[in-house]
C-alpha cells in the first residue's frame, strides 16, 4: 500500500515562504544578539567579605597581620601562611584557609576556605 501527498503550487510556495521567513528572523535574532553581547560592559568580579571569606581586605597587608584579621572576625579555622610557589593539596576544606604570601611576606590574593 503507497501513500502519496499531494500539494498545490500554492501550499508548496507557501510552505517555502514561511520556512525561509523562519530562517530570516532566526538569522536576525542571531545578529542582535551578537550586536547587544558587543554592547554590554563586564562587570568587575567584586567578593564581597562576609564571615566564610573570601577576605579581599588582606591583600597588601603581612601574613601575620591577615591571619589576625581573620582570626578576628571567626572561629575553629585553621589559619596557614603558605609562601608564594608552594605546593599545596587540593583537597577542599571548609576550615581551612590558605594565606598566600609574596617572598616580602605580603598577601597578594584574597584568602578564601
Amino acid at each position: 500500500m503507497q501513500t502519496t501527498f499531494c500539494f498545490s503550487a500554492s501550499a508548496f510556495a507557501t510552505m517555502v515562504l514561511m520556512l525561509v521567513g523562519l530562517m530570516v528572523a532566526a538569522n536576525n535574532l542571531q545578529n542582535k544578539g551578537q550586536q547587544m553581547a558587543s554592547q554590554m560592559v563586564p562587570m568587575p568580579k567584586v567578593s564581597m567579605p562576609t564571615k566564610e571569606g573570601p577576605w579581599p581586605k588582606c591583600v597588601g597587608m603581612t601574613g601575620e597581620d591577615c591571619v589576625s584579621y581573620i582570626e578576628s572576625n571567626t572561629e575553629g579555622l585553621t589559619i596557614v601562611i603558605v609562601p608564594e610557589g608552594s605546593v599545596v593539596t587540593q583537597d577542599f576544606r571548609t576550615d581551612r584557609v590558605r594565606v598566600w604570601v609574596d617572598a616580602k611576606d605580603i598577601v597578594f590574593a584574597a584568602p578564601s576556605r
